[in-house]
């Protein structure tokens, strides 16, 4: 069985005859440590300079998947960095059962001290040589309340050693505000702190979240397949997270039909009145749309998926669809053209034309930009307002089969492009504040290590996912554009589509099957973080 809908790629079939790293195998285990409270600070350097770690998946004659290390001497030298980091902890712990505690509190003091220091400092106040003489005891005569702000500006691992000082001090160190602003601080964007809640246990949030983060760098998830009795029964070709729904995402598929799934369940199966593949799906919290090869695409009302409009003025298949908002679909096709709908009433506000192949790819800039990549190996950034072509970005990898838009401030932002060259483009675009033109400040090209075709890219929380022909999955760090993981064999066939999130990969593909990598399996604190 063939995807015939793929031939408007014009991408001839290129395979490289590399095959991927293959040494001794060992799985090693996470070495789970409740203890372990040490900033991630000390070992991000350690993980952006460590090589890619390979892990191929493999299916056991039972049924049953598990995971192995293609280059395990990778993985073996970050657990050695943890376990002497680790390691050390553990001895000071040990050791300070026979430290005096005048001098666990002279330390305590000074930590203290350039807690209250740094504190003062961001607050114009200068610290007085009266101050730098107090004792550890004066600092423990304070209110709670003060001793809580100042604590909370003492990272994870020094309040790992300050809780030694004193039973205060250790009653102190594990109040929730003070884990609150470490976890905000380290986990969560400054503009999307959560509102404190005393429900949660803000220090075991803590736990898990670096606990999270470190499997992320690691490689360390559980593969599962979703329901093979709910599953398509053709190629899945586009998938779609669920707005404001955790873990919730829906898959179009070759069968003419739209899959709503949640925690390995089918939650929903909708039969549509396409009458060829849906290529495409998009959503948002009240809507989504579908794109077919029958040059169709249909607006669904949410959650009830419920039918609003079928539109039907495009020339050839619809390959890719974006809500822009409430009022506006966006959908792009093999004629060439972008068009811009009504939802509501089905009236075309906009017809985009420039590009001179089939438009691949769209995606949503902000409320008032969207950018497409075409096989003409061009992006273009479009005023969703007038329809006005804003900037022509002329690639160097051939034809663009797939984009994302990396956010990077209020006026700055990444395109990543992929396409026939197996290679990845990446554009730095600030906009003049002036005169609102774009300007490219960096232009590179990547070597992906994919070996053919990439189909499918996303976004989510400083990590990038590609995937596509090759059946290989890479994960990317956004910030340094390099690959930190590869998963390999986890799909029979050409992967059409992936997901991310902070806790998974979802990929979708000719195989028919959907591949789920939990990296959060046994972490209760999932959902909150």
């Amino acid at each position: 069985m063939t995807a015939p809908f793929l031939s408007f790629l014009y991408f001839p079939s290129t395979h490289s005859n590399n095959p991927p790293p293959t040494t001794n195998t060992t799985h090693h285990p996470i070495d789970d440590d409740d203890d372990d409270y040490s900033s991630i600070s000390s070992d991000e350097g350690h993980w952006q300079s460590s090589p890619t770690i390979y892990v191929a998946i493999i299916t056991r004659r039972d049924g049953s998947v598990k995971t192995k290390y293609l280059n395990p001497s990778a993985v073996s030298h970050h657990y050695s960095n943890m376990r002497t980091l680790r390691g050390r902890k553990r001895a000071f712990s040990a050791s300070s059962l026979f430290t005096k505690k005048s001098t666990l509190q002279k330390k305590a003091k000074h930590l203290l001290l350039w807690s209250k220091h740094e504190e003062d400092h961001q607050q114009g106040v200068s610290t007085s040589l009266a101050e730098k003489s107090y004792t550890a005891s004066a600092f423990e005569e304070l209110p709670n309340e003060v001793m809580i702000r100042i604590l909370m500006h003492v990272d994870s691992r020094d309040l790992a050693y300050l809780q030694q000082a004193s039973k205060k001090l250790y009653t102190l160190c594990h109040d929730n505000h003070v884990w609150y602003r470490l976890f905000c601080d380290k986990f969560q964007r400054h503009d999307h702190n959560p509102v404190f809640s005393h429900s949660h246990d803000y220090r075991k949030l803590y736990r898990e979240a670096l606990e999270l983060h470190r499997r992320w760098h690691q490689g360390h998830s559980q593969v599962s397949y979703l329901n093979k009795m709910d599953s398509h029964k053709d190629s899945v070709y586009s998938m779609a997270w669920m707005m404001g729904q955790d873990g919730m995402f829906a898959s179009a598929s070759r069968d003419r039909t739209i899959k709503v799934w949640q925690k390995g369940k089918c939650m929903l199966t909708r039969s549509t009145p396409h009458t060829g593949s849906i290529l495409s799906i998009a959503t948002s919290r009240h809507l989504a749309v579908t794109g077919s090869s029958d040059t169709t695409c249909t607006v669904w009302r949410l959650p009830e998926w419920q039918v609003m409009h079928r539109f039907a003025d495009h020339e050839d298949s619809v390959l890719s669809a974006v809500v822009l908002d409430d009022a506006r679909v966006a959908t792009g096709s093999r004629d060439c053209t972008l068009r811009i709908w009504n939802p509501e009433t089905g009236h075309v506000l906009h017809v985009l034309r420039g590009h001179r192949e089939p438009i691949n790819a769209i995606k949503r800039v902000d409320a008032q930009r969207l950018a497409s990549a075409s096989g003409d190996g061009t992006i273009r950034i479009w005023c969703t307002q007038t329809g006005e072509c804003l900037h022509n970005f002329q690639g160097d990898i051939g034809g663009l089969s797939c984009l994302e838009v990396v956010p990077k401030g209020s006026r700055k932002w990444c395109i990543w492009a992929c396409g026939l060259q197996k290679n990845i483009q990446i554009w730095t675009i600030e906009e003049d504040e002036k005169d609102h033109h774009h300007h490219v400040i960096t232009n590179k090209v990547i070597n992906s290590g994919h070996t053919d075709v990439l189909r499918s890219i996303h976004y989510h929380g400083g990590r990038i996912v590609t995937a596509g022909y090759d059946k290989v999955i890479k994960v990317w760090d956004a910030q340094t554009s390099k690959c930190t993981l590869s998963f390999q064999s986890g799909h029979e066939g050409k992967i059409f589509s992936v997901l991310t999130n902070h806790t998974s990969i979802i990929s979708a593909g000719h195989d028919r099957r959907i591949m789920v990598l939990d990296f959060a399996k046994g972490l209760s604190s999932s959902e909150l973080m």
